[in-house]
Parts: C-alpha cells; structure tokens; sequence
C-alpha cells in the first residue's frame, strides 16, 4: 500500500472536512441499513476523534460505535480509470460500506486501509461513503481492555478510572486520518517494498514492486539524487547498490528517491516516488551504531494528541511539534504507544530524527492472549513494517510497552514476537520496553536479553522513591549497573519524568512544581549519560495528553515538558541547555 500522491497519472480527492455521523448505541445500524445511509444524529470532523468536538460528557467519554457518512463526486471523465479508496486510520476498529455495498472490515488500529472500489463508483453522480468506527476493547485485540460489553470486568485496579481502561492515555475513537479517494490509471503500482542500508560507504536497496493490471511490458527503476538519475534497472524486483552514497544521519539527513515507471511500448502509464535515505543500524555491547559511530538518543516518549482534534492528525500541530523538538535540541523520539501518521515518517526523514516505532501493544496481558490476541499482534507488525520500511528515520522495531513480563508465559510469547519481526526486516534492531526487574523486586522480567538491546521504563524519584532524588538517582545507578550485567546489552531509558502543573513553582524541589520535574529530568539523564553502555534517554512526555479521569491525574497526564497547549515548562529549557550542548 502506497502514501496517496497526485502527479501526471495520479489524482487524489480528498475527502476530510465535514461528514455526518449518528452514534449506534445499542449496536443495531448495520442490521438495520445504515451503511447504505442513515438519518444523521449532527455534524462532525474529519479526521478528529469524536470525544473532543462536542460539549457534552455523553460523547466525551462514548465508547461504542459511530456511524459516519460522506458524499463525493467522481467526474464522468475518470470512468476507464481505477479508484481506490483509502482510510489512514481509525481507532480501532471500521465496517465500510461505500454506495450501499459492503467492502469489508478492518481492525489494525492506527494504520492505514483500502478497497479498490472502481466497480461500485457512480461517476457522475453522488457517491455515498459509510464508516462505522468502534473503539470498544477486548483482551483479543491490542490495544487490550475491558470495555466491550462481554469482554468482561476490568481488573480491580482500573475499576476507579472513567472511563475503566488499561492504557494511561484516552481511548479516543475516530477517523483519525485523511480520508482520500485515489484515482488512478487502469494498470499502476500497488506497493513497492524498498528496504535500505549502507555498508562500507555502498548504498543498498533491496525493492519488489506489486502492479495492478497488465497493460504494460516494463517497469523502469530509477534511483534520483535530486534531479539527477545515479541508478538504472528494469524489471519489478531486484537489489540497488550505489558506491560512495551520501549517508542519512541526524546531522545530515540526505534523502534520495525511488522512481518506479510503469512503461507500455515505451509510453509511461504510471509513475510513482518514493522517498529513501542510505544509512545503517547495528548494536554493540554498549553502543547504538548509526553508519558505524555511536549515537545517544536524546528525546521523547510522547502522543499524538490536542485538545479540540484528540488524535486527529492535524499538519499545523505536525509541524510545530517537530520545531519544538529541533528547539529543545531532540534527535529522536518513540511513537508511544501505536505507529503514527505517515507524514510523522516523512518530516522524520527529512528533518534528521531517528524513530522507534511501536505497535499498539501497550501493557499486554498475554496470559490470556490465546491464538486471536497473537494472530492480532502479528497483523499489526506486519502493517506496521510494511508501511514504514523504506523510512531511513526508523532505526527500530518496538513489539510492545510496559507488558506484563512477570509472568512465565511472557517469555516464549515475546520470543516468537521478536523472531516474527525479524523475519519481516533484519536490518534493524527490534526491541520491547520493559518496566518489570526493578532491584530488589519480586517481579522479574522474563524477557531480559531476549531482544536486540534494553529499553526500560523507571519513574525514580516519582512513582518509587517520591520526592527523594537523592536516594532515587542512586537505585537508578545501581538498577542500570545490574541490568546491563546481566544482559550484556546497551541500555535506553525510554521513560522517566515527573508530573507537573505549568506555573506551580517552589523554592525547593517540591512534587508537581516545575523546579521538581526539571530536577528529575536533569539529575536522570545525568545518571544514563554516565554509564559507557547508556545509549539513550527519552523523557516521559513531550507534552501534556490526556488520560481517563482518575485521581492521580489532574485533567490528564502532566509530564509533559510542555503544556498541551505547547508552551515550554521550566523543564523544556534544561532540556534545551543540556542538549543544545551536547550537539542538538
């Protein structure tokens, strides 16, 4: 599946905007006929999540599904093309129906979809497009929860959150990306696998393109260094190598592009550009190596999230939030806790920040996971390394967050979760974030050393040792020390932070106050930074996001080093001190 592009073969309508949407309730519209229309219940955005455009606490805190319809045209003009229709994504799961005709289901939250719908089109005349969005979990499917009707009841310890979810970020539903219609010519390109990597100063690109149709004789690969043509092949698959290639680093983040033609008697019929950087990834026994030299990840964990859209993707707030990270002097963030919008990949590769990229596994449970949550979580992999492979500023796979791997059964599950994922791209280190195997602690990790390095998620000074820094900063030292000894893996602390309330100050470090958190932050990465095998430090979180209402949250999760609003805390300018320093 490729990003939409328009160019001289290819068009794309684009269809966010304004739509209709009618909740259901009581789970009866497709029994009773909405998907070829239905009476609208009001006005809504796309894409935005539903729970942050109305006013009521009735549709802030809906979980069910919601029925969206919209109308579009397709000119008579365009009747011998092909039309795809393709969604972005939706949280979590979609029934699509598109001029009274079901075109399937879908449930890969977070990544994108599409029908070829050519067959169906009224060109002409109105065209009527029906979403039904559910954001219900159940323990089968990742994210896991509790709040479909017979998933059953949720543990004890979240029964006091509203509403009653696993994950400490909001179960926003939704159509929250672009909606586009694709029209395309009879014979184009479906796909291209392009896989990157750079050895000993030679370029590698292994790529295998995927056609619809066969109105054409040829497909004509041409690998262009801006507008000059450096590489030329034939046919649909093959392997690229470029000697001397100017490298993609953070310092310099060189792009090149990928030209797939699909050519008939030598006319072109189709024509696609896809973006590419040359660069490698390896581990040692206390490095991350990006083309052979040792890097530290200096970043965030962060959302997709603002109030007003929730998840929705908005390009302003898109390209804010990347200024802020290039203020703050980040190279690198993760996308916690679920792969994000494509244009987050692209601005990533053109702006020089490497990416872990993470599926929607978040504080999995896999005692219960049986064949459906596994079958769900490989899905979910392969989307998500399909989608994102030929990105350079994706130097990581993540398999989960937080798991639960004090448990025995953990160990063989993520086992055969790490071999699946290498077995879709061994060129990149794939990774679990772990927050099990604390010192002196009864819950030990069953998957420590199992993956390609350690990433691990420690609120010292916050959650464990409130308030003392002192004697926090020193059981992290001892608790880094103990797990790189017993590992043999470098280490990326992937979280550790401290809420906060912008403008609470103190003139000691007091909990909640910004002195404190900047404290933390600073005193933390002081900490990784010392250790030889410290290979990185992601504060928890970019900014403020919201979560289920619950008393330790003050209207959503606070460890930002930015409000929601995106106004710097006092901890985003020790960040900047400390990283503008250190080269970013």
């Amino acid at each position: 599946m490729l990003f939409p592009q328009t160019n001289g073969y290819r068009y794309t309508v684009q269809l966010d905007g304004l739509w209709e949407y009618r909740r259901d309730s009581e789970g009866r519209g497709a029994e009773a006929g909405w998907g070829g229309g239905f009476a609208p219940e009001g006005v809504i955005a796309v894409p935005a999540s539903w729970n942050e455009q109305f006013a009521s606490n009735e549709m802030r805190a809906y979980i069910g599904t919601l029925f969206y319809q919209n109308e579009f045209y397709v000119p008579a003009e365009f009747r011998e093309r092909a039309v795809r229709l393709r969604v972005g994504a939706v949280s979590f799961s979609a029934s699509v129906c598109f001029n009274g005709e079901k075109l399937g289901d879908w449930d890969v939250a977070y990544l994108p979809f599409e029908f070829d719908v050519t067959g169906l089109v009224r060109y002409g005349e109105p065209n009527r497009l029906v979403i039904a969005v559910n954001n219900e979990q159940t323990m089968e499917m990742i994210n896991q929860g509790r709040t479909h009707p017979e998933a059953g009841m949720p543990p004890e310890g979240v029964r006091w959150r509203v509403p009653a979810i696993y994950q400490d970020f909001y179960p926003y539903g939704g159509i929250h990306r672009p909606v586009r219609v694709e029209i395309l010519p009879p014979t184009h390109v479906l796909s291209i696998k392009a896989v990157p990597g750079l050895s000993e100063g030679t370029g590698t690109l292994d790529y295998a393109v995927e056609v619809a149709g066969d109105g054409y004789d040829e497909a004509s690969i041409l690998l262009l260094d801006g507008d000059d043509v450096v590489l030329e092949a034939r046919g649909p698959a093959g392997a690229l190598q470029l000697a001397r290639a100017q490298p993609w680093s953070p310092e310099h983040p060189h792009l090149y592009t990928l030209r797939v033609e699909l050519l008939d008697g030598g006319r072109t019929v189709d024509r696609y550009d896809l973006e590419t950087g040359f660069r490698s990834v390896e581990v040692s026994e206390t490095e991350v190596l990006l083309n052979g030299e040792p890097v530290f990840l200096r970043g965030f964990g962060r959302h997709e999230d603002f109030h007003l859209f929730g998840k929705g993707l908005n390009h302003s707030l898109l390209v804010k939030d990347f200024e802020l990270m290039k203020w703050v002097g980040a190279n690198s963030f993760r996308t916690s806790h679920y792969p994000y919008a494509e244009e987050w990949m692209q601005l990533a590769d053109r702006l020089g920040f490497m990416v872990i990229d993470e599926v929607p596994a978040c504080t999995l449970d896999v005692r219960e996971h049986g064949e459906a949550l596994k079958l769900a979580h490989k899905r979910s992999l392969a989307q998500m390394v399909a989608r994102d492979r030929h990105h350079p500023s994706v130097i990581m796979w993540s398999v989960s967050n937080e798991p639960l791997t004090q448990y025995p059964e953990a160990g063989p599950y993520f086992q055969e979760m790490y071999e699946y994922t290498r077995s879709l791209d061994d060129t990149r280190p794939v990774i679990l974030v772990d927050c099990h195997g604390a010192l002196g602690s009864d819950e030990a990790s069953h998957v420590q050393g199992m993956f390609d390095l350690e990433c691990i998620n420690r609120y010292h000074g916050w959650y464990s040792y409130p308030g003392q820094l002192d004697q926090a900063m020193e059981v992290l030292s001892r608790e880094l020390d103990e797990w790189h000894e017993r590992t043999g893996r470098p280490i990326i602390l992937t979280e550790f932070g401290a809420d906060c309330v912008a403008g609470l100050h103190s003139t000691w470090d007091e909990q909640f106050t910004e002195e404190f958190q900047a404290e933390l932050i600073r005193r933390t990465i002081e900490v990784v930074e010392s250790k030889p095998f410290g290979a990185g430090a992601h504060v928890w979180n970019f900014a403020d996001f919201a979560t289920a209402q619950e008393v330790r949250r003050v209207v959503g999760n606070r460890k930002g080093v930015f409000t929601r609003e995106r106004a710097p805390k006092m901890a985003a300018h020790v960040l900047r001190r400390l990283w503008k320093q250190a080269g970013g």
